[in-house]
């Protein structure tokens, strides 16, 4: 007959690898009779899953947490690649959309040639700069989240000196408090092809 002793169950709980404490107990438990100790280690390894559970549950962020935690990134990113120190930055996710609000986002180059009549050519330098930022803010934004981004448009306006970033994701984030992302009614698309 097959018998584990008990200081190896000790052992295994204190490592905390509940599926094999668990894989292990059923081992025990078929080829050893159920006795008061047996019971006790039941119990233990049933709590060290659950608080396991638990523990799993708490490393995801709230939405809150991850909002924050982009929007530090992103000050962080136009920092340091851009040399610009960016204002305010709001950061809200809408269904599987997230919404970036950039304040002062406008380089000292780009302010100055909408200032002096060459809006155009402030245009074309921002497209530009948009260019060389997306694949980086795209990435930053797939680590940050840990699920794919879609599509990413920006738009600056020079009036404001704010940037708009519409991030568009195949799924809402994985976070604790996922049921408080506002939800979208999808309707169905209206029909654009003409007969």
């Amino acid at each position: 007959m097959f018998f584990v002793e008990t200081s190896f169950f000790e052992q295994v709980i204190i490592n905390h690898s509940c599926c094999f404490c668990i894989f292990l107990l059923k081992i025990y438990y078929d080829n050893v009779s159920i006795n008061h100790k047996a019971t006790k280690i039941t119990k233990i390894i049933v709590l060290l899953f659950m608080n396991e559970i638990n523990d799993m549950t708490m490393l995801k962020p709230t939405i809150g947490q991850l909002e924050r935690d982009i929007s530090n990134q992103i000050r962080s990113f136009y920092t340091s690649q851009l040399g610009q120190n960016p204002g305010k930055i709001i950061c809200h996710f809408f269904d599987t959309q997230l919404v970036i609000s950039v304040a002062n986002s406008v380089s000292r180059i780009e302010a100055t040639l909408a200032e002096n009549n060459h809006l155009r050519l402030a245009e074309v330098v921002r497209d530009c700069i948009n260019a060389i930022i997306r694949p980086h803010l795209q990435n930053l934004i797939e680590k940050s989240i840990n699920c794919s981004v879609i599509d990413l448009v920006s738009h600056t306006s020079f009036i404001t000196g704010t940037t708009g970033i519409l991030v568009m994701m195949e799924v809402i984030p994985d976070v604790r408090n996922s049921e408080i992302i506002p939800k979208f009614k999808h309707k169905n698309p209206p029909n654009l092809e003409s007969d």
